[in-house]
């Protein structure tokens, strides 16, 4: 079934290009809307409205980011819900003034960073399509992806046209327009987003509940990663269980959450719907090695914590630190994957919460969270002995 016609601005009457057919064969999820009487259950579902939903439930609440937006590199790194919906609307702003209409694919390929989930949202505000890129890849992998999103526009920086690959060529034959970030200037084939910035406001026109709303990838660990497709309706689906009012370790209005996951990932999805929410402050990292993790770290105090394991296993410094940067975290998740019982003990250790919990979750980028277990101090205190194996 063909996706419905838009309705848009009399400019837009242009005819819109052919619409893939990968877009056209998606079968909504179902779902229940409730866990149980007294759930709490996400708001909205459309990564368009998310920060905005977010700037009603808590518009004077801070979400701050340890370096300026690469989209706004003269903006403040403390903001407001308020402000970063803002920041949303001038993007989708400059976006469309570059091109950019309802069922348009706009692959984003940039630095980690808080913006990457600003841009996704500016695509999605206009109708069009985001397609979410790491950057960890190279040409052998990120060209096959270009390929299957079928002439995207692309949203890239200086680094990653090289990292991944993206040369004149690939330019001309894979993107309706490639645009930067920042500055290119040996690459004529390369627009500039600040070329777009004095762009007028544009009425949003978002997809439908069942429709196409967001794209990713999956690791790729067996060859070239596979594209993930999700609807307003599947991530509503997923969303359900990180919105609920769980005993202990439900997310909180009075939370300060420290946030340090690559930001083109599914678990974005979920993890921006029990923001808009819940509305804590969050405290959003974008380099888990850079000095500033420790500043905003002391600064605020987190009561949440969510990394990669592998950044867990980083900062197990930052938890001996005499600051005390973990003393009031009163629950640990890592995302994605398994974790080794050392470094949960080290994170138990450093705070002075009387019953922290960490919770483990296992998850794909087609299913989000398929498998939680909560730890507690108890369960890691004691340390194991490995036996040699026989010769």
């Amino acid at each position: 079934m063909a996706p419905p016609a838009d309705t848009t601005a009399a400019e837009d009457v242009e005819p819109q290009r052919p619409i893939p057919r990968f877009l056209t064969e998606f079968t909504p999820t179902r779902f229940r809307r409730r866990l149980s009487p007294f759930s709490r259950v996400p708001k909205h579902s459309k990564m368009g409205e998310t920060w905005h939903v977010a700037a009603r439930t808590a518009p004077d609440e801070l979400v701050i980011v340890d370096r300026p937006a690469d989209i706004d590199p003269d903006g403040p790194e403390i903001r407001t819900y308020t402000q970063w919906a803002e920041l949303v609307d001038r993007a989708a702003a400059w976006l469309h003034q570059a091109g950019v209409r309802p069922w348009d694919r706009v692959a984003v390929l940039k630095a980690n960073h808080l913006d990457i989930v600003v841009l996704g949202c500016a695509i999605a505000r206009i109708g069009a399509i985001p397609c979410m890129f790491s950057g960890s890849y190279g040409p052998e992998a990120m060209i096959p992806m270009l390929e299957r999103l079928e002439r995207p526009f692309l949203l890239t920086d200086r680094k990653h046209l090289d990292k991944c690959g993206i040369t004149p060529q690939v330019v001309a034959d894979l993107t309706v327009k490639t645009i930067s970030v920042d500055a290119v200037e040996d690459r004529p084939d390369v627009l500039r987003l600040d070329d777009f910035k004095d762009a007028p406001p544009v009425q949003p026109n978002m997809r439908e509940f069942a429709e196409p709303v967001v794209i990713t990838h999956t690791s790729g660990t067996t060859g070239v990663p596979k594209l993930v497709m999700h609807s307003a309706e599947s991530i509503y689906a997923m969303a359900i269980v990180e919105t609920e009012r769980w005993p202990r370790f439900g997310l909180r209005r009075d939370d300060t959450v420290a946030f340090c996951d690559p930001y083109t990932h599914e678990r974005l999805t979920t993890m921006q719907l029990a923001m808009a929410a819940v509305g804590p402050r969050i405290i959003y990292l974008s380099d888990p090695l850079s000095p500033r993790v420790r500043e905003l770290l002391a600064e605020h105090k987190p009561t949440l914590v969510e990394a990669l394991p592998n950044i867990y296993l980083a900062w197990e410094p930052l938890a001996r630190d005499p600051a005390g940067l973990f003393s009031n975290v009163r629950e640990y998740v890592n995302s994605f994957d398994a974790i080794h019982t050392r470094t949960i003990r080290t994170f138990m250790a450093a705070t002075k919460r009387r019953f922290p919990i960490w919770v483990q979750s296992w998850s794909q980028s087609e299913n989000g969270a398929l498998c939680i277990r909560p730890f507690f101090r108890f369960v890691v205190r004691r340390k194991g002995t490995a036996r040699r194996p026989p010769s």
